[in-house]
């Protein structure tokens, strides 16, 4: 046998038989004199450790085992500390938004019926109507970056709602159009929406389909300018056929189709920057070359599509060109 001092051991000598089994052991040397105590040589005794060695392994590995739980478990009350304060935060600053709204809307009420709120004594730009109408704005402008927020968080820990229901496109997309379209009209912009009155119905989440397509609309409305042009167009681009039914004894493929919907809002205005596109999904980006003041909104309608989207196993891009 030959023993082996190892830069890499750190515990001691390895004992090498001559048909190359390495084992551990731990080794002691007693000297032999004779006498006149002068040393004559040695007894070597080596044990085997490897029993030790692996207790010391296992026990180290349990060790960090039940280190790495209590970090885990850290982390996860931080994180939870973490979800509990945005919870009671977005709770805390929508109650009393809430209320502020409430109180307008009563408030425009009893002075309507004062006679107040058109008052002829007071010019146009001091109109009781018109701080109401700031009121309003400003109020309902911090409930959507609260709402925002908070449907980003539910999204974010995968606890967001979702209610699968069957959605006829071309009856409902009129109806969630409706509204900007008058507005539209009202600042000479042309709308159109395009859509097959043949199309299979769709399957998915009412309300998070509804705030995709009115927060596009409503930024195609902001961004169109006098006599452009708003167009929605709806198609079935393609379909996916399922896997093996495994009802059927035979597993033969089932050929029921699911069809897959392609809706497209697009608009005449100002280009978008092709190095700017991929980021106009960040939370609070706004393109550089715009004025970031001069429409109002939260930075984050866009972000909260796209994460919508993506809930909803789906994908949003963006193109942008002359015209």
């Amino acid at each position: 046998m030959v023993c082996l001092f190892p830069p890499s051991c750190t515990s001691g000598v390895l004992l090498v038989a001559k048909d190359g089994t390495v084992t551990p052991v731990t080794d002691s040397a007693t000297p032999l004199k004779n006498n006149s105590s002068v040393i004559t040589g040695a007894v070597l005794v080596f044990r085997n450790d490897t029993q030790r060695r692996l207790t010391e392994e296992r026990n180290l590995a349990a060790e960090r085992a039940r280190q790495l739980e209590i970090q885990v478990a850290e982390l996860q009350r931080l994180n939870q500390l973490k979800e509990d304060f945005l919870a009671t935060t977005f709770h805390e600053m929508r109650t009393p938004l809430s209320n502020i709204k409430m109180t307008i809307s009563v408030l425009e009420n009893i002075l309507e019926g004062l006679g107040v709120l058109h008052l002829k004594a007071l010019s146009p730009s001091e109109s009781v109507a018109r701080y109401l109408a700031i009121l309003r704005d400003q109020c309902e402008r911090e409930l959507d970056l609260v709402d925002n927020l908070l449907h980003m968080r539910m999204i974010h820990v995968n606890v967001y709602p979702l209610e699968l229901t069957s959605i006829q496109l071309q009856n409902w997309l009129p109806h969630v159009a409706e509204y900007f379209q008058e507005r539209a009209q009202a600042r000479q912009q042309s709308f159109q929406v395009n859509v097959s009155p043949n199309l299979p119905p769709l399957v998915s989440d009412l309300a998070s389909l509804t705030e995709i397509v009115s927060e596009l609309l409503n930024n195609a409305c902001k961004y169109t300018p006098s006599d452009g042009q708003i167009t929605v167009d709806v198609q079935v681009i393609d379909t996916a056929k399922s896997l093996i039914n495994e009802d059927t004894e035979s597993g033969i493929l089932d050929d029921l189709q699911v069809p897959y919907f392609q809706i497209t809002i697009s608009n005449s205005g100002a280009i978008i920057p092709k190095q700017e596109q991929s980021r106009i999904f960040e939370a609070f980006y706004r393109i550089p070359q715009s004025d970031r003041w001069q429409q109002s909104g939260t930075g984050l309608g866009l972000a909260l599509v796209k994460k919508l989207v993506e809930y909803l196993q789906g994908t949003i891009k963006v193109t942008s060109s002359q015209g």
